[in-house]
């Protein structure tokens, strides 16, 4: 199974490199987020995060390799479903299949929650080339589920009145992730990639015009709340395993 794993990860990496070197369908994944315009994409920047992701779920599929360990079966068919289900969106997405690339990406999100759900941190090499890097995926894709539901509106052509409005109850829902995340446990990896993803929609509202002054509160609010509450999740944590 660990090299079933590695055949797929380079699967992955070379579909999304493909992707934007070809690119698919004469259009590189940013351009075809172009065409979707709203208020909630973040700069281009930020979707550097890939390649700390990919890197993260390389160090995954070497684990067993390294320490001479198995992970668990059920984990590592997820792992499969999700390389399966990525490779689909990327697909769908670049052949302009929007609705198609929501109903993926939802798979994807709730393959990664059950994931999420069965982990639970172990010794230091495990949480740096397992837990670690699968909570860096499933936040990302948290905020891509986000981003895609917006795609399909703005494919639909649904004007909403107040997109402003819109934009930051966007924002507050993924404030609710951290909150309903963080609740279980301390999730300070989780709690990285949302900070990204609402600096990033800091840096493109600036880098625009009209920059929405609004927005930039909203995101900045969120990093705080952000960084604020994944610390007190942290001081809850430490007071119920050292009480007084």
């Amino acid at each position: 199974m660990k090299w079933v794993n590695v055949f797929f990860i380079i699967a992955v990496i070379a579909v999304n490199t493909l992707a934007n070197a070809l690119p698919i369908n004469g259009m590189n994944t940013g351009e075809i987020s172009t065409l979707y315009p709203n208020l909630f994409v973040p700069a281009g920047i930020t979707f550097s995060i890939w390649s700390v992701i990919y890197l993260g779920l390389i160090g995954f599929t070497l684990f067993p390799f390294i320490s001479g360990k198995h992970v668990e079966p059920s984990l590592n068919r997820k792992f499969l479903l999700t390389c399966f289900l990525n490779v689909s969106w990327i697909f769908a997405w670049h052949y302009l299949l929007v609705e198609l690339s929501l109903f993926i990406m939802l798979a994807f999100l709730i393959t990664l929650y059950r994931i999420y759900l069965r982990q639970r941190p172990q010794d230091r090499l495990f949480n740096w080339l397992v837990y670690i890097p699968l909570n860096l995926y499933f936040a990302w894709i948290c905020v891509a589920t986000i981003a895609n539901f917006t795609a399909v509106f703005v494919h639909w052509n649904i004007e909403l009145p107040y997109p402003i409005i819109a934009t930051i109850i966007l924002i507050i829902v993924t404030q609710l992730l951290v909150w309903l995340v963080n609740s279980n446990r301390p999730e300070p990896s989780f709690s990285a990639v949302i900070i990204w993803a609402l600096s990033g929609i800091i840096i493109k509202r600036f880098s625009s015009s009209p920059f929405y002054l609004e927005i930039i509160i909203a995101a900045g609010l969120g990093i705080f709340f952000t960084l604020s509450y994944t610390i007190i999740a942290y001081r809850n944590q430490s007071i119920r395993s050292n009480p007084v």
